[in-house]
C-alpha cells in the first residue's frame, strides 16, 4: 500500500499507449489520467468527449508491491476492480520522477507524465457586504432625509440591531451617506472605506438616540480620534520638512 510521501501517490496522465499483442483497443487510453491517493483508491479522468469500455477504468482500488529479487527493489502496480478482475503493471520510475512507464506483459506499456496538483483557488473571508443595497431577497427599505431609499434586509439588520423598527424609518433625520455608513456596518461590523469625518462626527452625535447603535457611535469615534493624530502627524512632518 502506498503511503502519503509515495513517490508513486498522485495523478498520472497517461501520454504515449505501446501495444504488445497487436490490437488498436489501447488507443482508448491516451490522454486519460490516473489518480493514485493515499486510501489505495484510483479514480479515472477520461478525455472529454471520450467513451471507453475499457476493463481498465473498471479498476478501483490499486496496490504497490516490491519484488525484493531485483537489485533496485523493482515494484508492480496491482490495479483491481472490488469484484471481478486484476491488472498488473511492472513499473518504471525513472528520474526525473515526473515520468513513470508502466508495463502489463503481453498488452501494452502506459508512459505516464505526473499532472500538477491542482491548487484551490484562494479562500476569501466571508462578507455580508455585496448584499448593502441589493434588491434581491430585500424586505425592507431604509429611507434617508432626503427622501432617498436602501434596499435592505431586516435579518441582517436584527443581528446587531434587534430591538429596531426598521420599516419605521429610523434613520430618516440622517443624510445619505450617513445611512449607507449605518448599514454598512450593520452588514459588515466595520465603518466603509474612506468615510468622511464629518459624516463619522454625525453619527456619534446622532445616534445617541438610538443605544443599539451605540457601539457604531464609540467606533466613530475612535475613527476621528485616529484621523485627528494622522493629520497632526501630517502637518509636523510637513513643518520639518519646510
Amino acid at each position: 500500500m502506498a503511503v502519503a510521501n509515495d513517490p508513486y501517490v498522485g495523478a498520472w496522465k497517461i501520454v504515449e499507449v505501446i501495444s504488445l499483442c497487436g490490437s488498436g483497443c489501447q488507443s482508448a487510453l491516451e490522454g486519460t489520467e490516473m489518480k493514485l491517493d493515499e486510501s489505495g483508491d484510483v479514480t479515472w479522468i477520461l478525455p472529454e468527449g471520450s467513451e471507453s469500455d475499457c476493463a481498465l477504468f473498471r479498476c478501483e482500488v490499486y496496490d504497490l508491491v516490491t519484488d525484493h529479487s531485483y537489485n533496485n527493489d523493482r515494484r508492480s502496480l496491482m490495479l483491481a476492480a472490488v469484484q471481478g478482475h486484476v491488472v498488473v503493471f511492472k513499473v518504471d520510475h525513472p528520474t526525473p520522477q515526473d515520468l513513470m512507464v508502466l508495463t502489463c506483459e503481453a498488452w501494452c506499456i502506459l508512459q505516464c507524465q505526473r499532472v500538477p496538483c491542482r491548487q484551490p483557488p484562494p479562500d476569501h473571508p466571508f462578507s455580508l457586504a455585496p448584499l448593502i443595497g441589493c434588491s434581491v431577497y430585500s424586505d425592507v427599505a431604509v429611507t434617508a432625509a432626503d427622501g432617498s431609499t436602501f434596499a435592505a434586509h431586516s435579518q441582517i439588520l436584527r443581528l446587531l440591531a434587534p430591538s429596531i423598527d426598521w420599516r419605521a424609518d429610523p434613520l430618516r433625520h440622517l443624510p445619505a451617506p450617513a445611512v449607507r455608513a449605518v448599514l454598512h456596518y450593520l452588514y459588515t461590523e466595520s465603518l466603509p472605506e474612506g468615510l468622511a469625518p464629518t459624516v463619522a462626527a454625525e453619527l456619534q452625535r446622532e445616534l445617541r438616540q438610538l443605544p443599539e447603535l451605540g457601539p457604531l457611535a464609540e467606533l466613530c469615534g475612535r475613527y476621528l480620534t485616529n484621523v485627528t493624530l494622522r493629520d497632526g502627524m501630517w502637518e509636523r512632518d510637513s513643518g520639518q520638512r519646510d
